[in-house]
């Protein structure tokens, strides 16, 4: 008799790890994703503006193509 109650108690408290096991990866998951997505926006659109700027120095583009570029950036 107590070798199935055993049995039940202990498949319970597996799916119940198992299943907060895999909402907390879940969460850390997005969790992370979330700020390194900001950090790798922000220095990507740093190096896109400093690429524009450089162009610039460089006589590619005009004033007015600069601050186009640079208003679809910011």
């Amino acid at each position: 008799m107590m070798g199935y109650e055993g049995g039940f108690m202990f498949m319970y408290l597996f799916w119940i790890a198992l299943i907060g096991l895999l909402i907390w990866l879940a969460l850390t998951f997005v969790s992370n994703n979330r700020h390194s997505g900001k950090v790798e926006s922000a220095s990507h659109a740093d190096e896109a503006i400093q690429i524009v700027k450089n162009r610039f120095a460089r006589g590619e583009i005009n004033k007015e193509e600069m601050d186009e570029l640079l208003g679809h950036l910011k």
